[in-house]
């Protein structure tokens, strides 16, 4: 499942860090999401509870275990979960990036534009004062 700037990965926390789900799974929850559903099956002893975004047990609700989609950079290629803790991702938008070069792009077009413009009012003054130059001499 794409989004505009790459594959959505779904991690669940462990004890001490994010843990990645495989691609299977993480295809199935993004169609889970997709299509609203609130259960997904995860193997024969877990499931995901969509609505509270915990991993769950069957045999026992109360145990859980809390779970997270991230947006991944290029398609196909994860975030690392290892770099992934509590705070929010790390991960910077395709489009974010794509704006911020596009911003800088233009900021660098209108420096050069206004380089000429300067450039050309240069070439005015020094006209008009070879211009008053000639007029005085006359």
């Amino acid at each position: 499942e794409f989004g505009s700037s790459g594959t959505y990965r779904w991690f669940w926390r462990g004890d001490e860090k994010w843990e990645a789900y495989d691609d299977k799974i993480s295809r199935k929850l993004n169609r889970a999401k997709r299509d609203r559903k609130k259960r997904v099956p995860i193997d024969i002893e877990r499931f995901v509870d969509m609505d509270a975004m915990f991993q769950r047990r069957y045999d026992n609700e109360t145990r859980k275990r809390r779970v997270k989609r991230e947006q991944t950079i290029y398609k196909n290629i994860p975030v690392s979960a290892e770099e992934l803790d509590d705070t929010p991702s790390p991960v910077i938008d395709k489009r974010v990036r794509d704006e911020q070069r596009d911003r800088k792009e233009l900021t660098e077009k209108i420096r050069e534009e206004q380089k000429l413009v300067e450039r050309g009012m240069e070439v005015i003054n020094d006209s008009v004062i070879d211009v008053n130059d000639i007029v005085s001499h006359w």
